[in-house]
């Protein structure tokens, strides 16, 4: 059997149109609107299976996630205004864009860990409305003839939620700046990048202690290699976070630490 999403697939309208205006060479006005949709997937609908989480007596409890046959598809409205400008050697973006998403599908608990009559369920569900709104800039160009650079900022305010609870939605990072520069000769190559991501907060994979703040943190990477004079063969290596500080992107995710990596390749 189809749920109520499923069979809802093949009648959305999915509109996406941009407008270009170029006031002068090499600079660009843009305009654009999209929809887009997602159906329900299988285990949106259909998942059904039972665990134990923790509870805050220290003990586990039983719990239980069950699909939602009568899930409808998730919606995006997205509306962007950006510019891109060339001067010389150097490019320049910035952008404006507004989400408006309607019905997202977000796996949620209808009941709390600590309810005296357990089982836990969890299932999936449609959210009303969310709202985001934010900005980039960008930039970038040649340095020289051997190397070049990049650096953007995106700053993206806290979503506004219709319909339900703050503490349903997970909160992206306020402000995200990478920068970067990348070198290359006949023989040697180069690269280093450096990237901030301030606190998000995680709240979609059951509950607690899996929600939570992530703590913002500055992350740098770098490589190195040299080809053959045949360049038949190429020797690099790669360094991530050569500060070994703590990273961790997801709050139940890796704890990213130093790590170096060499590479041989060769081309026969």
């Amino acid at each position: 059997p189809f749920s109520r999403g499923m069979m809802s697939m093949f009648s959305v309208f999915s509109p996406r149109t941009t407008v270009l205006v170029t006031p002068r060479p090499k600079h660009a006005l843009r305009f654009s609107v999209n929809r887009a949709f997602r159906a329900p997937s299988f285990l949106n609908s259909y998942i059904d299976f039972k665990f134990f989480v923790p509870s805050e007596s220290g003990l586990p409890v039983q719990a239980i996630a069950e699909g939602n046959q009568d899930l409808k598809e998730e919606a995006l409205m997205a509306y962007e205004t950006g510019y891109t400008g060339a001067f010389g050697p150097i490019t320049v973006g910035a952008a404006v864009f507004l989400h408006d998403d309607r019905d997202e599908i977000l796996f949620t608990n209808e009941s709390s860990v600590d309810s005296v009559t357990p089982p836990v369920r969890f299932t999936y569900q449609n959210f009303d409305q969310i709202i985001s709104k934010g900005f980039e800039l960008s930039v970038d160009g040649r340095i020289n003839e051997s190397a070049a650079g990049f650096a953007n900022y995106t700053w993206q305010g806290r979503p506004e939620e219709h319909g339900f609870g703050e503490e349903q939605i997970n909160v992206p990072p306020r402000h995200h700046f990478n920068a970067g520069v990348n070198y290359g000769r006949p023989r040697y190559f180069g690269t280093a990048s450096v990237s901030y991501q301030s606190s998000a907060y995680w709240q979609d994979v059951l509950d607690r202690p899996y929600h939570g703040w992530t703590a913002p943190y500055t992350l740098i990477n770098a490589g190195a290699g040299i080809h053959s004079v045949d360049r038949a063969m190429t020797v690099a290596m790669r360094l991530t976070n050569p500060l070994h500080r703590s990273v961790q992107q997801h709050v139940f995710g890796d704890i990213i630490k130093r790590a170096i990596t060499g590479e041989v390749r060769f081309v026969f």
